[in-house]
């Protein structure tokens, strides 16, 4: 019994541990944040740089973006120090591939010429066999030929005022011909585009009566306190979401003074959103771009997931969601 009770002692002990780890492990996923840096300028040349870490060291990434080196663009994460994935060692096997598949081609190409080089004189030879068997059909043609000129010469010889009267009556049934297909035609036409019309209007009335529906349905009192707390819960999520820090210098200017003081008139509109994070200095008769800035935030999972908590399983925005998808036949 001792024996017994000392396992399930050290089995307790175990699942124990167990469960800890576990539990600190969901604690450190919903809220050990995630953290983003990123930092840009503009002279001649757009350089950026960004780096995103969550459980750092465990988890980051790099992304780089310089236009005077070769390779423009690098993309780099790690797991524990080690490159899981890296945008240029992917891109690497795919030239290499194009390169084998050129070389293939032209190889091809080589190839084909001699191959043609060589059926060029079979050709030839072939083209001359055929040539003397075209001859020997063209005079059986040619004889038959003959035979249907002299029977248009016979029926030509017949008198000339039969001729005549045959084409007169010809001409008029062609006439009345063309104005039947022509009114036929026109028939159709006509009762295309009543049917055009009609379908028309039922879509417009379709189209007049969902409009009513969705703006009845939008009017109550129940959806707008829904849309209500979907707006309050966006605003909380691009709260959290919004840089807690951010530098930048922007250098504008055009030749034309006039335009100049436009754009920072209309810049001048978003002053609360940049305030004093952001320093703007236009420069007159000159047209230049140049710039840097700096951003750094934070996304915690629990947050995130909090808000779209509150937002899903909400009783009235679940059912102004089940009436909008479910539509007028279902309500």
């Amino acid at each position: 019994m001792a024996v017994l009770l000392n396992i399930l002692k050290i089995i307790g002990i175990v699942l124990l541990v167990i469960l800890i780890v576990l539990l600190v492990l969901l604690l450190l996923v919903l809220f050990a944040p995630i953290v983003y840096r990123a930092k840009g300028e503009k002279q001649e040349q757009i350089r950026l740089k960004a780096r995103i870490s969550w459980l750092f060291p465990l988890i980051y990434g790099k992304i780089h973006y310089d236009e005077e080196k070769e390779q423009k663009f690098s993309c780099i994460f790690y797991l524990l120090g080690i490159p899981v994935y890296d945008a240029l060692a992917e891109k690497k096997p795919k030239e290499q591939k194009e390169k084998k598949a050129n070389k293939e081609k032209s190889q091809k190409k080589q190839t084909g010429k001699k191959k043609t080089d060589g059926e060029k004189q079979e050709n030839t030879t072939e083209a001359k066999k055929v040539l003397s068997e075209q001859t020997s059909i063209n005079t059986d043609e040619n004889t038959e030929d003959l035979n249907h000129w002299e029977d248009l010469e016979k029926l030509e010889e017949q008198p000339e005022e039969l001729n005549v009267f045959a084409r007169f009556i010809q001409k008029i049934k062609k006439f009345f011909i063309k104005i039947k297909l022509f009114f036929e035609k026109l028939f159709e036409k006509i009762k295309n585009i009543k049917y055009t019309v009609l379908n028309v209007k039922e879509k417009l009335e379709n189209i007049q009566k969902t409009v009513c529906w969705y703006i009845e349905v939008l009017n109550r009192e129940e959806s707008k306190r829904a849309i209500s707390k979907c707006k309050t819960q966006l605003s909380k999520f691009f709260k959290h979401i919004k840089p807690q820090k951010i530098k930048g210098n922007v250098i504008f200017g055009f030749e034309d003074p006039a335009t100049t003081g436009e754009v920072l008139a209309y810049i001048s509109m978003f002053y609360p959103i940049y305030g004093n994070h952001i320093n703007i200095v236009p420069v007159f008769n000159e047209n230049i771009l140049k710039g840097d800035f700096y951003v750094k935030g934070r996304i915690r999972v629990f947050t995130v997931l909090k808000i779209g908590w509150s937002i899903l399983f909400d009783k009235e925005v679940r059912k102004l969601y089940n009436i909008l998808t479910g539509g007028m036949k279902n309500e």
